[in-house]
């Protein structure tokens, strides 16, 4: 009877060691912004590296370039995506990180612009099952969606049409909260509220992380021409491992700084204020159908 508790709690201590030891996930990623028939040598490409633990996700670009990171920068997040940091050990700077003002379209960098979308569709023209890749199943899904960008700002006005196919091939087991500082970054934005929620609905229908992600946007000015873009980003590594927890933590001699606006975080502090007065920030536009 000792023998078999013994060789019980053995096995009981083996399992939680390994669970333990594989308890994060390690991927790098190519990253590719492209403009057809322009020079390659003015694609923006980059591989960057993602370390995954339940909620908590970081970043790291490992070479070439990304929007206003470098190799001694990176992301860090501790719950699911909803905050994401930009930390710069060396320049010891660190400030919430928002994908949407390095495309002009944060709510304080955007004071007194009204953006509408109107006559939006949004369909799912393909979902099937994909290939197995990196020893996942996936899912394979194509997502078009066309709409008209209309942007005014005191006496300018400017209507842009856009046509957009985004392609996705889905692994529907990886489902930690940490993915979406990936995920996050993939989200199609038009700077509109309703209009990005009804993509969003679209390309979330299946649950889990994109391994591969590719959308070709085509939009037109008034009185200018077309112009085509295609962004790629694909999951080229993947290994489970145990992941040092200070590699997610905000270094303690690195201080939050308020980005401008002012009125997102207290400076000089490792946490958010309590009470944050929220800028004024863009003024929402109708979408309609």
């Amino acid at each position: 009877m000792n023998y078999m508790m013994r060789m019980s709690g053995t096995a009981t201590l083996a399992a939680v060691l390994a669970a333990h030891a594989w308890a994060g996930y390690i991927f790098d990623a190519k990253v590719i912004h492209s403009v057809p028939g322009q020079n390659t040598a003015q694609e923006m490409q980059s591989t960057v590296r993602y370390y995954v633990d339940g909620d908590k996700g970081r970043m790291e670009v490992i070479d070439g370039r990304f929007p206003a990171l470098s190799n001694t920068t990176y992301l860090v997040t501790r719950d699911g995506g909803q905050t994401t940091f930009r930390i710069d050990p060396t320049a010891r700077t660190c400030m919430p990180w928002d994908i949407e003002s390095l495309m002009g379209m944060a709510p304080g960098s955007m004071n007194m612009v009204t953006v509408n979308v109107s006559h939006l569709t949004v369909d799912t023209i393909l979902d099937e099952a994909g290939p197995e890749t990196l020893g996942f199943s996936t899912r394979h899904r194509k997502i078009s969606s066309a709409y008209a960008l209309d942007i005014s700002c005191k006496d300018i006005h400017q209507t842009t049409r856009v046509k957009q196919q985004t392609e996705l091939w889905v692994a529907p087991t990886l489902v930690e909260k940490g993915f979406n500082l990936w995920i996050n970054q993939q989200k199609i934005k038009t700077g509109n509220d309703q209009a990005d929620a009804a993509i969003g609905e679209q390309l979330n229908r299946v649950r889990g992380t994109p391994l591969k992600q590719v959308t070709t946007t085509l939009t037109r000015k008034t009185g200018g021409g077309m112009k085509i873009t295609r962004s790629s980003r694909e999951i080229v590594s993947f290994k489970r491992d145990n992941i040092p927890g200070a590699l997610f933590e905000i270094p303690a001699n690195v201080p939050l700084q308020t980005p401008a606006p002012a009125g997102t975080m207290a400076p000089g502090t490792n946490k958010p204020p309590d009470d944050t007065p929220q800028p004024e920030g863009t003024r929402q536009g109708k979408t309609t159908r």
